[in-house]
């Protein structure tokens, strides 16, 4: 795959500050470079998101682009996290594909893994951003008056 786009676009579970041991370790093993958004539509899983391709004029999908180092030794990884099996794509969770991705800087091509099963029955994310797990209980805390976990822990490092 040399020459091809070392870019990958994420947009749920492997976003920063997302807590999966998976983002970790795809942190440890690329650079951020930037937010970034694709056109596409994007839905609830329960567990993840799920993004798809098609899409009405303007809707598009928020995450970020990452680096990879050593993409060669990052696709298997990735792909056995996303479910995507390059011998079985028709039978794959998710599929891996290039897509055209915005940035203020201008437009580059990036990695992109597309939710690779029927979206009937899911309730789509109409802002386009996915909200992990842990970042919602946080908001919901800081709305409820409640101290958010990370604002205690940084109280108590500084006393």
């Amino acid at each position: 795959m040399s020459g091809e786009p070392r870019l990958l676009f994420v947009y749920g579970t492997l976003r920063r500050g997302g807590g999966q041991p998976a983002a970790q370790r795809l942190h440890r093993h690329a650079t951020f470079a930037g937010e970034a958004v694709i056109s596409g539509r994007l839905y609830d899983e329960g567990r993840y998101p799920a993004a798809v391709p098609e899409s009405a004029v303007g809707e598009s999908i928020h995450g970020e682009l990452f680096e990879l180092h050593e993409p060669d030794h990052c696709w298997p990884w990735l792909d056995a996290y996303e479910g995507y099996r390059p011998a079985d794509a028709a039978g794959s969770l998710f599929i891996r594909r290039l897509a055209q991705t915005r940035q203020a800087t201008g437009v580059r091509q990036a990695w992109v893994y597309w939710y690779n099963r029927s979206t009937e029955g899911l309730a789509r994310i109409p802002t386009g951003t996915y909200v992990t797990p842990q970042a919602l209980r946080a908001l919901t805390a800081s709305a409820s008056g409640a101290t958010p976990p990370c604002a205690a822990e940084a109280r108590t490092d500084r006393q």
